[in-house]
């Protein structure tokens, strides 16, 4: 692919076309060559965050084998033109086999990212990561902490996958001289009981600030949620919104710790105005009318409830 020029990249029918035939040629052989019944798309191989995520929850018309090729063609070519907006296509996609994973507490799936560092050619683990997606195969949520029985997770499991990249740490290190530095990765376990690596995303520097904040003690969970404002409020008037927003979850009972990212921002723009926030709480914090712990399932929901609650409070104090 880096050997094509731009014209063969631009987003343009006959090259949207090519890129959906390849695809489709792709997804067809995986299935039919190799046997894999289940089959997941993801245009795009480069970057992360899930939002080229194919999925066959979504698509089914796209993996339905009794289908045309022409007509499954013709849908992947559709789906590009509504969700590919760049000037070129992605230099590659990439299709592989739909891993059925196991199932954990609160109807998440034995989807994680194992953190930890590398010392002396040594795996030291600091924490572990179990991630929620939507129908899409997006990540919505992850769990975070150093110690399985924080986030009501397997501790025998989250030892051997700890063992797991401890072995892969040692491969590196004879192999590809990786001594020293960060080192984190995903992987699921499937429903037959195995791990499979998933996405190679060892990370060679930065650390996350939900991985980081596990040596206070504390596990963490971090969503996104989006607000809109259908008061017409001035740029202004919205900083000082978002900001009071963003002290107020701070504070108790919740402790929530709003962090910046791409996801952690307010805007003006000709729709409802917008803000949008990134935040990990104690998902220990998260409960119900009753005082219980919430499962995993709702957290995304209660912590939803909890910020329209606290910029509607705000908003009432904000003349027009």
């Amino acid at each position: 692919m880096e050997s094509l020029s731009t014209k063969d990249t631009s987003h343009i029918p006959e090259n949207v076309a090519r890129f959906s035939k390849g695809i489709v040629s792709a997804i067809d052989r995986l299935h039919y060559e190799h046997e894999h019944e289940l089959v997941f798309l993801k245009l795009d191989a480069i970057g992360a965050g899930g939002w080229s995520c194919v999925s066959p929850q979504e698509n089914p018309f796209l993996y339905d084998w009794t289908q045309t090729i022409e007509d499954r063609v013709n849908y992947l070519i559709d789906y590009i033109e509504k969700n590919i907006i760049d000037q070129h296509l992605p230099s590659h996609a990439v299709i592989e086999e739909f891993v059925e994973a196991q199932i954990r507490p609160g109807k998440i799936e034995a989807d994680y990212t194992v953190c930890g560092f590398v010392l002396n050619s040594i795996f030291y683990p600091t924490s572990i990561n179990l991630c929620g997606t939507d129908a899409r195969g997006q990540y919505i949520e992850q769990w975070t902490a150093n110690q399985a029985n924080q986030i009501d997770d397997n501790a025998q499991q989250w030892q051997q996958m700890f063992e797991i990249y401890a072995r892969m740490v040692t491969i590196e290190a004879k192999t590809f001289g990786y001594r020293n530095g960060i080192y984190a990765g995903d992987i699921f376990l499937t429903k037959d009981n195995q791990y499979k690596q998933r996405d190679w995303n060892i990370r060679r520097g930065g650390r996350s600030t939900p991985e980081t904040l596990t040596m206070l003690g504390e596990p963490n969970y971090e969503t996104k949620v989006n607000i809109s404002i259908e008061k017409d409020l001035t740029s202004e008037a919205l900083l000082d919104l978002y900001t009071n927003v963003c002290d107020r979850l701070t504070n108790a009972p919740y402790h929530m710790y709003p962090f910046t990212t791409g996801y952690g921002h307010f805007c003006k723009s000709v729709e409802p105005n917008l803000l949008r926030f990134n935040l990990l709480v104690n998902p220990q914090r998260l409960l119900d009318k009753h005082g219980k712990i919430l499962a995993k399932n709702q957290h995304r929901q209660k912590v939803y409830e909890i910020i329209k609650q606290t910029v509607d409070e705000h908003l009432k104090n904000i003349h027009s």
